[in-house]
């Protein structure tokens, strides 16, 4: 009897350390065990110049657009990584006769946060202003640029409904917008 008692304490402890090692393996978070900040103090120098925007990250599958995002009348580069789905935006220097542009990653809050596969920049309802069209299972999604004095994106459709001219198999096809 004593040996059933025992067997079934030992049993007992081996069960109780397998729900505390799942709780415990279930309560640590790899991603959180190393914090990466962003040091961009280090200068990167080719050929004796330092490179601006050595820092801003690589693009696979970059998709570019133009846009003031921060409102100086000067159009910025809106770049939209078609294979990591993320927002990159430059801001335009204004050095006249010689293009230039500044790694802007504040910027890149105030877009949508489901944009995937691709992002245009358009100004569909001719407000001055460059409104997104962005993929969506089955078609389209649009936001409309509601922007005043700061940056500001609301989603005016999550299918938008579009006739196909010509061959849609094609690489290039014309589409005709039913409704916004």
């Amino acid at each position: 009897m004593l040996e059933i008692n025992s067997v079934f304490q030992m049993n007992l402890r081996l069960q109780f350390l397998v729900v505390v090692l799942i709780f415990i393996s279930h309560s640590i978070d790899a991603q959180h065990l190393f914090k990466y900040t962003q040091n961009n103090s280090v200068e990167v120098v080719k050929n004796g110049t330092a490179l601006k925007n050595a820092w801003a990250g690589g693009l696979n599958n970059p998709q570019l657009n133009h846009m003031d995002v921060n409102f100086d009348c000067a159009k910025d580069i809106v770049i939209f990584d078609r294979s990591s789905n993320v927002v990159r935006v430059y801001l335009n220097d204004r050095i006249e006769d010689n293009p230039s542009y500044t790694y802007a990653p504040e910027y890149s809050r105030f877009f949508p946060d489901n944009l995937e596969h691709f992002m245009l920049l358009r100004d569909y309802n001719h407000d001055g202003k460059e409104d997104i069209f962005t993929f969506n299972i089955g078609g389209m999604r649009v936001y409309r640029n509601v922007s005043d004095t700061m940056l500001k994106f609301v989603e005016m459709t999550d299918y938008l409904k579009a006739s196909v001219f010509g061959d849609p198999t094609s690489a290039v096809y014309a589409l005709s917008l039913i409704h916004i």
